[in-house]
């Protein structure tokens, strides 16, 4: 493997640096005042700029101070001794591939090269080309931090990404670099700054997987085929799928198809074992779109793996212990206690914003009219921690909504406010709907705000969830139960619908003592458990719903974020879809970071 080659390279040069034996302290040439000296006349002739991150720090000049405050002493190149120490930090470089980064990000050519130059000249006195160590020292520093960097947050600031739709907090990247600059262990310094938790490794793992499947030329692709086959039919496609499915680690590789071809019960459970690990229905029936999953190449599986590491490397999520995570890719709300999902529940989320989104937007940016305004309900991003739950909501409708759908629906049925529920305020104050010349008004023009008065037909449902957030977006139930039986459910206009709310409420109130999940049970017609809630039960029943708030005792964290590639803790990695189309762009900026940066 070529990683491997590079590793042995790296090998050779430390084993020519320091030779065979053990040498003393007292054996060792001096050549820190050499390479002071040439330090000191590199940074008057340097001239690459190098931004770590969008704060605006240059590590160049943070890098150049620290020279200046030590009187230019070498940070790695001081004694022989050093060099097993250089040869672990090269060789942690050139393994960035196995956190998804291409490794000539770190200049790592630049870096062997400069390596074997010093490696020869180390004993030689004095110093034929002292300029290539001050260069190889700067530069090793430098590739060192810009990966601690990496490894602390990121390559890409997520907020360049998706600048209108994420507020995830990025996680605290401060670092001591004087600490890891002055560390005598900085390759120890190097491994312990990678992200420590399962999830990252296990798409560690995985990537490595598919690494060596990709080198191996060993892939199997599976033939396509008109129609479909079901258990207990014969086809020649399934040998493909077996091997393709044990390359995958769905069967065991001892596993043979039967010479007539029968699609037996193993393979049948391996292929819904794939079906669902890929957001496919697991019926275990191999059509088009199940033979298209598999023939994804090991390729494009380590680009999801690249680009998913990197978004983990932006959050924290996974430094909570208990918390809801919603990824909108697998249209998934999980339930997270004491580091493990205790359920997960089926939600809606967004719809994908409209086609040519941008293109159409800066055309919205210069006339301001509504007509040119493109849709954008795409679920964005979020953290925050969920304080309130809300029964028998009323539902103020958004002024989005309002010019796209409700001027319309009440242009087209007289009767849109008595069958829905609807209020109608100006200005604050209520207006009876059936005074105004409804004809009159368009999305352009419209003066008015529609509540929905809570009742079964209310679009948030018996419950909502309410956390603080920028966006106007909420958890909620919904009367509109059809799309959750859908593999694809980006059919919301951006809050997040929950297929069982009231799961949702037992889980966030398991250690809450102000009330009990009965008491929200009353309030929205259901049974109580506790016998003594049933007075109240009762009581509420004969009632026409009102709206009643229920403070948590603690606010509960929730997470909404975009992994098309996640860890599960079975030890294995589920693809998804990318619904709303952020992995190009992710792509893209990505892989403009994988050029040399030093």
């Amino acid at each position: 493997m070529k990683k491997t080659a590079s590793l042995l390279l790296i090998l050779l040069y430390s084993f020519h640096w320091f030779g065979c034996g053990d040498k003393t302290t007292s054996e060792e040439p001096e050549i820190t005042k050499p390479v002071s000296a040439a330090i000191a006349s590199y940074w008057q002739t340097v001239t690459f700029n190098f931004q770590v991150d969008s704060s605006k720090m240059w590590c160049r000049d943070t890098l150049r101070f620290f020279y200046q405050k030590t009187a230019n002493t070498p940070v790695f190149l001081r004694s022989a001794s050093d060099s097993l120490e250089i040869a672990s930090v090269i060789k942690i470089l050139h393994n960035s591939y196995q956190h998804g980064i291409q490794p000539e990000r770190y200049s790592t050519r630049i870096l062997d090269s400069l390596y074997h130059i010093c490696a020869s000249q180390w004993r030689l006195l004095p110093l034929k080309t002292p300029s290539a160590f001050a260069e190889f020292d700067v530069k090793l520093a430098m590739a060192s931090i810009l990966y601690i960097y990496d490894m602390k947050r990121g390559l890409i600031n997520p907020y360049d990404i998706d600048s209108s739709d994420y507020t995830i907090p990025l996680p605290n990247s401060r670092i001591d670099l004087q600490e890891f600059l002055s560390s005598k262990t900085k390759s120890k310094f190097l491994a312990d700054v990678q992200p420590k938790n399962e999830q990252y490794k296990t798409m560690q793992t995985w990537l490595l997987k598919y690494q060596i499947l990709k080198e191996s030329g060993k892939w199997v692709k599976v033939p396509a085929i008109d129609g479909k086959v079901e258990k207990g039919k014969k086809s020649l496609i399934l040998k493909s799928v077996a091997d393709n499915l044990k390359m995958l680690d769905f069967l065991e590789p001892g596993y043979k198809i039967d010479t007539s071809f029968v699609y037996d019960s193993i393979l049948f459970n391996a292929v819904k074992r794939f079906q669902m690990k890929n957001g496919i229905p697991d019926d275990g029936v191999i059509g088009k779109f199940t033979i298209e999953q598999m023939n994804i190449t090991p390729e494009k599986k380590i680009e999801l793996l690249q680009l998913n590491m990197e978004r983990l490397r932006h959050n924290p999520f996974v430094d909570s212990s208990n918390y809801l995570l919603v990824n909108l890719p697998e249209y998934k709300l999980f339930l997270r206690r004491d580091g493990r999902t205790q359920k997960d529940i089926r939600i809606c989320c967004g719809q994908k914003r409209e086609r040519y989104y941008f293109e159409k937007f800066k055309v919205y940016a210069r006339t301001k009219r509504w007509k040119d305004k493109p849709k954008n309900f795409e679920t964005p991003q979020v953290y925050s921690r969920v304080y309130v739950m809300v029964t028998n909501p009323t539902w103020g409708v958004p002024m989005s909504i309002a010019k796209n759908e409700t001027i319309h629906d009440i242009h087209k049925d007289s009767m849109f406010f008595k069958k829905r529920g609807f209020k109608v305020y100006k200005g604050g104050k209520q207006i009876d709907p059936a005074t105004i010349a409804w004809k009159n008004y368009s999305p352009s023009n419209l003066p008015f705000n529609f509540v929905q008065d809570p009742g079964a037909g209310n679009a948030l449902g018996k419950i909502k969830f309410l956390f603080m957030n920028s966006f106007s977006i909420y958890l909620h139930d919904t009367p509109t139960r059809g799309p959750f039986g859908q593999s694809v459910r980006a059919v919301s206009h951006g809050c997040v619908r929950v297929e069982k709310p009231m799961e949702l409420a037992a889980f966030l109130l398991q250690d809450n003592r102000s009330f009990s999940l009965d008491d929200v049970k009353c309030e929205i017609g259901i049974k109580p458990e506790d016998e003594s809630k049933l007075a109240r039960y009762k009581e509420l029943l004969g009632r026409k719903p009102k709206l009643h708030e229920f403070r948590l005792d603690k606010t509960f964290p929730v997470f909404i974020i975009y992994l098309t590639a996640r860890p599960v803790e079975s030890g294995e990695v589920i693809f998804r879809a990318d619904v709303y189309g952020k992995d190009q762009k992710l792509k893209e900026l990505m892989h403009s970071k994988m050029r040399p940066l030093i």
